[in-house]
């Protein structure tokens, strides 16, 4: 029972750390494309 509840946890977490990635990416995206002209030419595609 405690192997399951193990596993599911980190199952959890996985998905979390996942998710953060995701967002630190797009933020990350954002704030590289501020003011430049390379990101209207790639959101253009």
């Amino acid at each position: 029972m405690v192997d399951a509840l193990v596993k599911l946890q980190n199952k959890m977490n996985d998905i979390q750390y996942t998710i953060y990635n995701m967002q630190y990416n797009t933020i990350q995206d954002k704030k590289m494309c501020l003011g430049t002209q390379h990101c209207t030419s790639r959101n253009a595609n």
